[in-house]
């Protein structure tokens, strides 16, 4: 037998990943041209088979991946195609395989069989294969589908080609799509006091977010960020749905966007079912703003606190979190107006004032340690000049590739939809996504085309989720506009604290993204301009990727020495409240 078998790029993965759209172009552009390529150079061959693997996202769909979904769709149409034109191709759909591809990679067996699948053994897809070869079908697709489990999580997703398999699981008893609405807990629920409430409501989203990640629900603190589960976008997005689809209500993708806990998910999820009185009474705490944000709420050692980079995200803080290891305490503070619709600060003093409350609420006495990535390095030394001031140890300040306040001098803060074109590229940049929004071509439409242009382009690209709401994204842009303004409004001052600046070995990354040419010196003129002394430290990667991955776990090692360093070298002791900052 003579014959092409095309098994290029992803082989039958079937799971939802954290690629972004840009990795997802490239992964699936050679599959697909490779193809092509293969189809053209055989066409006058005599072929007695001609196999694509495809995957099942394309029969199924594959939510928030719509361009691998496509890719593997366009497998099927050639197959459909050379038939056509009589010629042999078989396009085989394949679902998750065990032993080997990305549904076999650590943790990810337990996450497939929790969206409906299990795992084909390689032996037994390779003796599929073989029959396939031998069969008639321009296209099929194989998966060892749990069709109750996997037509409950498509929720009205399901396509019409299984309308049959839909009306078999409904004649059999399985839970359908249009009786999955958990009815028994939703009146435990309003028969509940406001506590029970809020405690029944944690205990249901942590088991549903075990569920979906496949690991054990007392492996899920209730008060620490989603994120530092693990959790990425597509994921909060299917629990997002099934959170929806089980309790029949709607979840605004914005609260999942703004860093919740489970227990502020229980919150919010209580607010929206019950409503009325009982919303008020479960949204009391909710209506106010939380300076600080638990990244891990547990350790021995004395915490560490975060400043927000522009626009108040602390998302780029995940890996570092992670690799400072499970003693250590993290929090990070989240700029007013973030989260509700408050007004943002418009003043550097304004903002460090209720910064140092809340962190004395939490941490009454010092040493306090800080740290700031970009920008957020600016807050971090505006708030250790504050501590110092009034009086407190400050053993650590920490500015990870931080420039002189001079870098936002030239932003446009007046142009919401430059502003936003400019947010888009910063976080295009830090998932190391090539893509970006060009304003200079929008610049022939109307201000608000410009920004309904630039929403979709990011929505489209994969930056902003598709149902995130505008005022959400509004309400950022915002919040990143003051807090230029509050940069620009601050001239710092020599600091009497031990400072450290982290410098990335590949340079360049803070010009590229501010357009300014930078100062030559290695501290970024913080000592020419400001009179500060600092001891460097370099860590591998640029402005962005020292942030991530193996940079990260260096950046944490060294920051774990100087803390412990700081810790032997201070005779204070340190206190730390249980109990969240206070609500202002």
């Amino acid at each position: 037998l003579r014959g092409v078998v095309h098994a290029a790029g992803v082989l039958a993965d079937g799971v939802l990943t954290d690629m972004t759209l840009d990795q997802l172009d490239r992964a699936m552009a050679p599959k697909v041209q490779g193809a092509w390529n293969l189809h053209m150079a055989t066409r006058n061959a005599p072929l007695d088979f001609f196999v694509l693997f495809s995957s099942v996202a394309s029969v199924l769909g594959s939510p928030g991946q719509a361009n691998y979904a496509a890719g593997n769709a366009m497998l099927d149409a050639l197959a459909h195609t050379r038939r056509a034109e009589g010629l042999p191709a078989t396009a085989i759909n394949w679902g998750p395989w065990g032993g080997a591809g990305m549904a076999a990679e650590a943790k990810r067996s337990d996450a497939v069989k929790s969206r409906g699948m299990g795992l084909l053994p390689p032996g037994q897809g390779l003796e599929l294969l073989g029959k396939l070869m031998r069969g008639s079908a321009a296209q099929v697709a194989v998966m060892d589908a749990h069709w109750s489990d996997l037509l409950r999580l498509m929720g009205e997703r399901h396509p019409a080609l299984l309308a049959e398999i839909v009306s078999e699981v409904q004649e059999a008893g399985g839970d359908t799509p249009g009786g999955r609405v958990d009815q028994a807990f939703l009146q435990r629920l309003f028969d509940a006091d406001a506590a029970s409430r809020q405690s029944l409501a944690s205990d249901y989203i942590q088991q549903e977010l075990a569920r979906i990640m496949g690991i054990e629900p007392g492996q899920l603190e209730i008060d620490q960020p989603l994120s530092t589960f693990g959790l990425d976008s597509l994921l909060a997005l299917e629990l997002k749905n099934n959170l929806e689809g089980r309790l029949d209500f709607t979840l605004p993708m914005a609260r999942l966007m703004e860093g919740p806990s489970i227990a502020s998910l229980a919150e919010e999820t209580v607010r929206l079912i019950v409503g009325g009185e009982a919303a008020s009474a479960a949204g009391k705490a909710g209506d106010g703003w939380t300076p600080l944000l638990a990244l891990r709420a547990t350790g021995s050692k004395p915490p560490l606190f975060l400043l927000p980079a522009l626009g108040g995200d602390v998302q780029c803080y995940a890996d570092l979190v992670q690799h400072l290891g499970e003693d250590q305490p993290v929090y990070a503070f989240r700029p007013r107006g973030v989260d509700q619709d408050l007004p943002p600060h418009q003043t550097m003093d304004a903002m460090i004032a209720d910064y140092a409350a809340a962190l004395r609420a939490l941490q009454p006495q010092g040493p306090y340690r800080l740290a700031g990535w970009s920008t957020g390095g600016i807050y971090a030394f505006a708030l250790a000049e504050w501590l110092v001031r009034a009086g407190e140890n400050v053993s650590l300040v920490a500015m990870l590739d931080t420039p002189l306040p001079s870098i936002c001098d030239e932003v446009d803060v007046e142009d919401d939809a430059r502003f936003f074109c400019n947010l888009i590229n910063f976080a295009n940049c830090f998932t190391g996504s090539k893509v970006r929004v060009d304003y200079e071509q929008l610049l022939p439409l109307t201000p608000e085309q410009r920004f309904q242009t630039a929403l979709s382009e990011a929505r489209r690209q994969g930056t902003v989720p598709a149902d995130a709401p505008e005022d959400f994204i509004r309400r950022l842009v915002h919040v990143g506009e003051a807090n230029v303004r509050v940069i620009r409004s601050y001239r710092p001052t020599a600091l009497d604290a031990k400072v450290y600046l982290f410098v990335p070995t590949i340079k360049g990354g803070l010009a590229d993204i501010s357009g300014q040419e930078m100062p030559k010196d290695a501290d970024h003129g913080w000592r020419a301009e400001v009179g500060q002394t600092m001891e460097l430290q370099e860590v591998p990667g640029d402005h962005f990727t020292m942030m991530i991955g193996n940079s990260a776990a260096q950046l944490a090692r060294k920051l774990t020495s100087l803390m412990q360093f700081a810790g032997s070298n201070s005779g204070s002791r340190v206190t730390v409240t249980p109990a969240a900052a206070p609500r202002r």
